[in-house]
């Protein structure tokens, strides 16, 4: 059965009142052909103005993390499968600037949508220059670099920290909507030999 809304929501206020939720499901269920007028609607500006507002240091609930890693195992098939723009709009809520990249985003993405993808994700570093002497900005002197701190040495700290819980999840959802990206193949192998070392450190009788 499916479950009832409890109470309403309304666009202008959603970005006010962190109704993250109920966009997301409003775009997984959103009409195909109606996806560019309801994206350049009062809708679609709710939606960046919430995804500004996360931060590699935003703490999502279960219900959110559970969703979004849903939703990056579906787009593995890649963009061209059913609803798979519905999902990626889902995701991005979740999604805070600067920890998300698809490849080839000029192929991959509508026309419609690429310029937000560029504003909110690239930071303008796919735009087209506008003469061919202009410079093309490299990626990483656009995107933020955020400092996690030091990954957690014992098991312990690390189920209080969730700074770095909430890393580890953002970049296994980040490896399955890009697993050709190299720095986050990269990242996710260093956290995965940090994650190793700390188990080895933890006592038998506490695993």
């Amino acid at each position: 059965m499916q479950a009832l809304p409890q109470q309403a929501w309304s666009v202008s206020s959603a970005a006010a009142l962190d109704q993250r939720d109920a966009l997301a499901r409003f775009w997984l269920a959103a009409p195909e052909d109606l996806l560019p007028s309801l994206w350049a609607s009062p809708l679609g500006e709710a939606t960046k103005a919430l995804v500004r507002q996360l931060t590699p240091a935003t703490v999502f609930t279960p219900a959110q993390v559970e969703l979004r890693n849903a939703v990056g195992a579906r787009l593995q098939a890649g963009f061209q499968s059913p609803c798979a723009i519905q999902l990626l709009l889902a995701s991005w809520l979740y999604s805070p600037p600067g920890l998300l990249t698809i490849a080839n985003p000029q192929a991959n993405l509508p026309a419609w949508l690429l310029p937000a993808y560029q504003e909110l994700y690239a930071a303008g570093a796919t735009q087209v220059p506008s003469t061919p002497a202009a410079p093309q900005p490299q990626p990483a002197t656009q995107l933020p670099q955020p400092d996690f701190g030091v990954f957690p040495a014992t098991l312990q700290e690390l189920i209080n920290n969730r700074i770095q819980l909430n890393r580890m999840l953002g970049l296994a959802n980040l490896y399955y909507i890009d697993p050709e990206d190299q720095e986050i193949c990269s990242e996710l192998r260093q956290l995965r030999l940090d994650l190793a070392a700390a188990i080895q450190r933890c006592p038998e009788q506490q695993l």
